[in-house]
């Protein structure tokens, strides 16, 4: 249990930004989105951003594990092999 404790913060970070790009997502589909100026512009300003920590975030957080536990050179390395598997598997 010390184990999670320890990555908590950075596990946490993760969770609230994929709530956070839900949350954008379900009220775009709505349509509702360009009812009012303010807020059809504050998506058009956070969409793009938000779109890349969805990439970005769970790459990172990974990479930070395995730097943590098994070293930084190992750690890209398993990283890079798990990138590329997921990526023969999107475009087969």
């Amino acid at each position: 249990m010390k184990d999670f404790k320890k990555y908590l913060p950075s596990a946490t970070l993760v969770i609230v930004l994929l709530i956070g790009l839900y949350k954008i997502v379900a009220v775009s589909i709505d349509g509702g989105i360009y009812e009012y100026a303010l807020i059809g512009a504050l998506y058009e300003l956070t969409w793009l951003p938000l779109l890349l920590c969805l990439a970005a975030m769970p790459i990172l957080w990974v990479m930070y594990i395995l730097r943590k536990e098994v070293g930084f050179k190992k750690g890209i390395t398993y990283v890079g092999i798990c990138f590329l598997g997921i990526l023969g598997v999107l475009f087969l």
